[in-house]
């Protein structure tokens, strides 16, 4: 709800001439601050922050703080936005638990906060003391040398101070004062030099930290000043403050329950009551607790502060105007009017059945019952979850599935309410719905720049462009509107059956119903016939089968297991999951951000002949609801694991590496191994299978490039131990790559972190590089290909043209986005070279191998104008393949000798394939 603040009578400005910002939490103590106009920017309502007790020192009034605690809800409040010269904030703060780790838990930012937090406040735990830190926009304080006691209260000032000369100059100090004073003491500690600026200072939030980092704490008397005096004083000023909503209004008739509005009286005034009344006549009653009414209601106080919430009725009309005045008087003990407030309310009329019309209803009190009458322009048929309503006069989203469709006309009894600023009806289920008649509902044709005017109606928008029209229409998708120099979002919805179409190819017309999410209008197209000139759904591969291909399927499956993360619905997750890979039927899954073992068992076993591993390599520390890990799973009947194991853990610490060494491949995620021997239609290959998931971005500026750099240098580690230990290995290196290959998904970057390998040509190829050249996506609602799978040389004459594809398992799985994953599945296709059988080549009589025994160095004996390749497999004794190369003469004698170097001494086998020739050797290594 919008409020209107009347600040009736002020004996001295309540807030002076240099202060910015001023607030003493003087509320019933559990109080949320989201419902005194603090903003919430994170956490949503997890552990909501609320009013408490408030805090003692000086001549502070004990009327009332903040209490934070744990992870959870972030807020914060605006101010009148500074870009010069110095800001001070100080606040009162009692510690009563800390961490170690510390975590901040107050700072201020720009106008348009976003994620640009500046000036942060930490806080930890020292010893049995605390420590108070600062920093300009790091996520790591610079602490104080000097601690502090848990339980006692303390005055802080945080200073900020524009230099404006670079982006990095601004400076950042604070003060912890034991005692009040009026003269500015020398700073405690000072913020790290090099942090990002703010192009202003406009605003001041509360965190509630990381988990088990966040402190325990309360926060009172905040101040925001330009100046130190005014910032740290605490004398509170003598007020009287009314709010009133500003959408007043009565009904011009009493078939509807007359509305009633909340007030506030917040007032600190040396009166020990205080009335509340009207001189307007039959226009309204007061209530205290919303049952019981009279013409006046009355506060008491012992202590001068006033926050007295109470409540006003607009009483039923017969005046024909659409609009009235009223007129709210304060009165003292003594009956002494201190002042009045005169407002205009709205008079609306109803219909005969006491229907409103849906242009008043976008008027009224969130809250409030009424009756709508109107067509169904979209149901929860093609919108899962949600219908729209219009009559004449304008339209409305319904919340809730009713079993409307298209085309019936109902009346509907609802209580107005707000769903990401878009105004919507929520069922009152004392009353029942009606469906009257069926009644079509033509579009009215409108453009881009007036669609405000139409939210909530069915409209036609015609010769837009899609200002990206390649690959599919993905589900939960905002694709990008053009119409003239206007650019407008259009929504895809996946309960519509658009998704996985082929997106139309230059102008064309859209039919929709406009919706809203937050600051932006936007258009749900309903039906596959609402977009003109909608593609097919393309075919998903070669059309080869399966019985003679190997298959390799990557795929994050969103914090799989995770009650905490993630789709909400676990089992409807494990069935999605189940149904997309039997579907897809690959020989081997990479499946990434597994977090729950026992989840991951279950999938295994509801797939039938598949079997699975895990990789013990973890990021988040291990937390069970936050770890993420690396998992394959595979067909038994065609691969055999030989081995799983993470890569790179015992990297020694890179000195130079751009973070904490602890940081290394998502701290502790490192790429996992899966050696495994497969045999696909009589074809026999050992293969290595390295799954990864690397370090995801940031999307905070002041981590971006930190995140860039940390995942570049993990790349380039992993190639150098690829190139050192697995040269002759036959590599396909798949998962969530989080970045493109073409070029980095980073902003501010061109170079892919990914480029060590995709310049390598002779040595490895990027399968799904066509993909990113063809500007598909992988990750649902973003721009790039970021799920990849690549493969080493010894696999580049296996691959299937055209065969490696982005599955579109959403066409089959209704709300994919929100119940399976947020990543598309990657496959992979090959046709693997056969093994040599002397049933197929004729035996060779003339190529010698030697010498015989030898300490592994080998020679090829062969007639140097043969140019073909030579196709080459190592077993041991065993008859366990060990190898396969299949290159020039010399590159195979050149890998062969290295592979054998490292074999310990006994009996191999060589098998030597030169065009249609083939012969078996027996190798002796010394």
């Amino acid at each position: 709800m919008k409020y209107l603040f009347s600040i009736l009578f002020l004996f001295s400005s309540f807030l002076g001439k240099a202060q910015l910002f001023s607030e003493s939490f003087a509320y019933p103590e559990g109080t949320p601050l989201s419902t005194l106009l603090w903003d919430v920017h994170s956490g949503g309502t997890t552990n909501p922050v609320l009013t408490s007790e408030g805090l003692v020192f000086g001549n502070a009034p004990m009327d009332g703080g903040v209490a934070l605690s744990g992870g959870g809800q972030d807020i914060h409040q605006g101010f009148k936005a500074q870009n010069s010269g110095t800001v001070y904030a100080s606040f009162l703060v009692n510690v009563a638990e800390a961490s170690s780790d510390g975590e901040y838990f107050l700072h201020l930012g720009p106008e348009d906060l976003g994620t640009n937090f500046r000036g942060r406040v930490f806080v930890k735990k020292a010893d049995n003391r605390i420590a108070f830190g600062v920093s300009k926009s790091s996520s790591s304080a610079n602490y104080a040398n000097k601690v502090f006691q848990f339980n006692k209260t303390y005055q802080i000032v945080l200073k900020y101070t524009f230099q404006n000369s670079s982006k990095t100059d601004d400076t950042v100090e604070l003060f912890v004062l034991e005692n009040q004073t009026n003269a500015e003491p020398k700073s405690l500690v000072s913020a790290k030099e090099g942090e990002f600026d703010s192009n202003n200072i406009g605003s001041i939030a509360f965190r509630q930290g990381s988990g088990s980092k966040a402190a325990t704490l309360i926060v009172d008397e905040l101040r925001i000043a330009d100046n130190w005096k005014d910032a740290v004083s605490l004398k509170r000023e003598l007020s009287v403050e009314l709010t009133l909503p500003d959408n007043l209004y009565a009904y011009r008739s009493k078939c509807v329950s007359e509305p009633v509005f909340p007030v506030t009286l917040n007032a600190y005034w040396p009166e020990t009551e205080l009335s509340i009344w009207s001189p307007s006549v039959n226009i309204m009653e007061f209530s205290v607790d919303g049952l019981n009414w009279s013409d006046q209601v009355t506060f008491r106080s012992t202590d001068n502060a006033y926050y007295e919430p109470f409540y006003i009725k607009m009483l039923a009309t017969e005046v024909a105007d659409d609009e009235g005045e009223l007129t709210i008087s304060i009165d003292n003990y003594g009956a002494e009017v201190i002042d009045h407030i005169t407002a205009r309310y709205a008079i609306f009329g109803l219909r005969e059945d006491c229907s409103m019309a849906v242009k008043d209803v976008k008027k009224i009190q969130q809250g409030d019952s009424l009756l709508v009458t109107g067509v169904i322009t979209a149901s929860a048929n093609e919108f899962s979850g949600f219908n729209y309503i219009e009559d004449e006069t304008n339209g409305i989203r319904i919340q809730g599935d009713y079993g409307f469709e298209i085309g019936d006309k109902v009346q509907f009894y609802g209580i107005l309410s707000e769903l990401n600023q878009e105004l919507v009806l929520q069922a009152n289920t004392l009353k029942n719905a009606r469906v009257l008649a069926k009644q079509s509902k033509e579009p009215k044709v409108v453009t881009l720049a007036n669609l405000e005017e139409h939210v909530g109606s069915l409209v036609k928008l015609e010769n837009v462009t899609l200002n990206d029209p390649n690959f599919v229409f993905l589900p939960n998708v905002n694709e990008s509107l053009s119409q003239g120099n206007r650019v407008s979002p259009a929504r895809i919805w996946s309960t519509t059956k658009i998704d996985g179409h082929l997106k139309p190819q230059g102008e064309f017309d859209i039919t929709g119903v406009v919706g809203q999410y937050r600051d932006q209008y936007q258009i749900y197209p309903r039906l596959e016939s609402d977009i003109e000139n909608l593609g097919e759904i393309p075919e998903s591969g070669p059309n080869i089968s399966k019985e003679y291909t190997f298959d390799v399927a990557a795929w994050n499956l969103e914090w799989f297991g995770s009650e905490g993360n993630g789709p909400r619905d676990e089992a409807l997750q494990m069935a999605n999951a189940v149904q997309a890979m039997t579907e897809i039927d690959a020989d081997v899954f990479i499946l990434e951000e597994i977090t729950s073992l026992n989840a991951f068992d279950d999938l295994v076993s509801s797939l039938g002949n598949y079997d699975g591993v895990c990789s013990p390599a973890v990021s988040g520390s291990g937390d069970p609801e936050f770890a993420q890990r690396v998992c394959f799973v595979y067909k038994t009947n065609t691969v055999k694991m030989v081995e799983l194991k993470p890569l790179l853990g015992g990297t020694p610490v890179i000195a130079d590496y751009p973070e904490s060494f602890d940081r290394f491949w998502a701290s502790g995620r490192l790429p996992a191994l899966f050696v495994c021997d497969v045999q696909i239609d009589g074809v026999s290959r050992r293969l290595h299978v390295i799954g990864v998931h690397a370090r995801a971005n940031r999307n905070n500026p002041d981590e971006r490039e930190l995140v860039y750099k940390m995942r570049m240098r993990d790349l380039e580690v992993l190639k150098d131990s690829l190139d050192l230990h697995f040269s002759l290995a036959s590599i396909i290196m798949a998962g969530d790559y989080n970045d493109d290959v073409d070029e980095t998904v980073v902003t501010g970057f061109t170079k892919s972190t990914y480029s060590g390998f995709v310049s390598d040509t002779d040595n490895y190829k990027v399968l799904s590089k066509e993909l990113s050249d063809k500007k598909e996506k992988s990750y649902l609602g973003y721009d790039n290909v970021i799920d990849h799978v690549m493969v080493s040389d010894e696999l580049f004459d296996s691959v299937i043209e055209g065969g490696t594809q982005l599955q579109l398992s959403f066409i089959d799985i209704d709300g994919y986005p929100d119940n399976t994953s947020d990543h598309l599945p990657l496959l992979s296709r090959f046709m693997l070279k056969s093994i040599l059988t002397s049933n197929v080549y004729t035996e060779l009589d003339s190529v010698l191998i030697y010498p015989n025994p030898t300490g592994g160095d080998i020679k090829i004996g062969i007639d140097e104008d043969v140019k073909e390749n030579v196709h080459l497999e190592l077993f041991n004794i065993k008859g366990e393949q060990l190898d396969g190369f299949d290159a020039d003469v010399k590159t195979v004698q050149k890998k062969l000798s290295k592979v054998l170097r490292k074999q310990a001494s006994g009996v191999y086998i060589i098998k030597l394939m030169v065009g249609d020739g083939f012969r078996t050797y027996k190798i002796v290594k010394n």
